[in-house]
């Protein structure tokens, strides 16, 4: 018999993705254990009895083991707590990034370690490991249009996760990973893409929220100061947001929300322009130091733009930065992640403290 490879846990979530990466680790000589992670289970936009009846058909159809391990608990008090209490504080976290690492490669990575420290994590995350000075770096995925290294950046800077994982689909585009579900006649070929709050599902955030957080009406103002119109709780807004807020008459051009003062509970206001930025400050940095004097540029949202920047680190020594971008962008919002890339590797990350704008002058962020 050929010798296996060594043991593999998948993240078999039901997806296409996570199926294909499946059969490719089988093919490649791995032995294979799928594990669906169940962290939710209730509420109108939860598939997780869908999600788990397709990976037991795409399990049994591949000849691989298959298990479900409940991390509810640890979902509930590691990434939905702390993102209520984000959206609470007047800030827009990014789920997905919590749900990474403290799910993904937090709690089921290190159960598989506990099991077997030997064996390797896999997920159908579009994102690549190149090699460079003998080490392993987590890298954008070859489909920029697919690319999920945003999430991930929190893992980026743990040689000892990434040397452990494997993502077998990320040198794949995803018409490719359609193709091979295809060719190989996977049960849910044809399931399409995941959408929504990751493990939740699709769901109306705005709905979602208001089960957890009171609605508290508040002014919303120019940046001057003036009154015009009212909001019904900074927790539901966020940067460059449009709608959403009532205005006491027209004022003549559409307005976005800027900035938060959440002493006052005031929401602020203004043309399009004024939410723009190219200045952040970011805290809670995660970075490589070696690439600290590198060329550098910055995504501040997901499948967003690769921003050209410079960086200016180890404020205070604290684990904080400045960052100057090469061109403004739009709603930069306190509370979401800010990823650092050189070239194709994910070399840190952190999240928005405060951001404004190097032409015109922010006094309410």
């Amino acid at each position: 018999m050929k010798k296996s490879k060594g043991k593999v846990y998948l993240g078999l979530s039901g997806g296409v993705d996570s199926s294909v990466s499946a059969d490719i680790l089988k093919k490649q000589g791995y032995d294979v254990a799928c594990v669906y992670m169940k962290c939710w289970d209730e509420g109108p936009g939860c598939s997780t009895k869908q999600d788990v009846s397709d990976a037991v058909k795409v399990a049994s159809s591949l000849g691989l083991q298959f298990q479900e391990w409940d991390f509810v608990q640890d979902y509930k008090s590691n990434v939905l707590d702390s993102f209520i209490q984000s959206y609470k504080s007047g800030l827009t976290p990014n789920p997905d990034v919590l749900c990474n690492s403290e799910i993904k490669f937090g709690s089921f990575y290190k159960r598989v370690k506990s099991i077997d420290p030997e064996a390797f994590v896999a997920t159908g995350h579009y994102v690549r490991t190149l090699s460079l000075d003998g080490r392993k770096y987590l890298a954008s995925g070859l489909d920029l249009s697919k690319d999920q290294s945003y999430f991930l950046y929190r893992i980026s800077t743990s040689f000892d996760i990434i040397n452990s994982c494997l993502f077998p689909i990320g040198e794949m585009k995803k018409v490719d990973v359609r193709r091979y579900a295809k060719n190989i006649g996977l049960p849910n070929m044809s399931r399409p893409d995941s959408q929504g709050l990751c493990f939740i599902g699709d769901v109306n955030m705005r709905q979602f929220l208001s089960t957890y957080i009171d609605k508290t009406n508040g002014p919303v103002v120019r940046v001057g100061g003036e009154l015009i119109g009212e909001h019904m709780g900074l927790s539901f807004y966020t940067i460059g947001q449009r709608h959403g807020f009532s205005l006491s008459g027209y004022h003549g051009e559409p307005l976005y929300v800027i900035g938060k003062l959440p002493q006052s509970n005031t929401l602020i206001v203004g043309g399009r322009e004024e939410a723009y930025f190219d200045e952040v400050h970011v805290s809670e940095l995660l970075f490589i130091e070696k690439f600290k004097d590198l060329d550098l540029s910055v995504r501040v949202r997901n499948l967003g733009k690769n921003i050209p920047c410079s960086v200016t680190f180890d404020l205070d020594g604290k684990n904080e930065c400045d960052v100057k971008l090469k061109f403004s962008e739009f709603g930069i919002a306190p509370g979401q992640s800010v990823v650092f890339y050189h070239k194709d590797i994910v070399v840190g990350g952190g999240i928005v403290t405060k951001s404004g704008s190097s032409k015109i002058p922010q006094t309410t962020t």
